[in-house]
């Protein structure tokens, strides 16, 4: 877990910073860090990852994926007012077990964790990654910056499912986006 507060840190405080300068219209709230440290959606050291959430979700959102320069599509990310956080500040694996999903969205000290982003944050509008994660926050974020689809996480063959409903997520926006 070290490893992964350290990367996280460092990675995404740079990023936060940037969008703190900008308008956020979209958090995008996923479940948690990947259990792999260099697959972290922040992580700019190395290229893209065919099969990362960075990767589908720039997809997505039609931001340009150069293969060898994350940099440039993170930037774009922040530039065009998108934001991401995980519920869970750490991976839900630990010693290969998988924890309770929803008794880890709900313990306080995660919860605190991801109200503390939002309100510094301050996105107009949020859409929540994962359907277990909706199942298990989205009764606990404000109705009016919720965008109210499940979506599921771009893995095990819900890669153009995601696609479809992440624009699907943006239409529903309309004018507020």
């Amino acid at each position: 877990m070290q490893i992964h507060q350290k990367i996280r840190g460092k990675s995404y405080n740079k990023w936060k910073k940037k969008a703190l300068e900008r308008k956020r219209k979209i958090l995008f709230i996923a479940e948690s860090p990947p259990l792999n440290p260099e697959n972290y959606f922040y992580f700019n050291d190395r290229p893209y990852s065919k099969n990362s959430l960075s990767h589908y979700l720039f997809s997505a959102l039609g931001i340009n994926q150069n293969l060898k320069d994350k940099n440039i599509g993170l930037n774009e990310f922040i530039k065009q007012g998108y934001f991401l956080v995980d519920a869970i500040s750490f991976p839900r694996f630990k010693n290969k077990k998988l924890f309770n999903k929803k008794k880890q969205l709900n313990d306080e000290k995660n919860k605190n964790f991801l109200y503390k982003e939002i309100r510094s944050l301050n996105p107009k509008n949020i859409v929540i990654i994962g359907c277990g994660v909706y199942d298990a926050i989205s009764n606990q974020i404000e109705r009016q910056k919720l965008v109210n689809i499940r979506i599921n996480f771009p893995s095990r063959g819900h890669q153009s499912q995601f696609k479809k409903d992440i624009k699907k997520a943006l239409k529903a926006l309309g004018k507020n986006f």
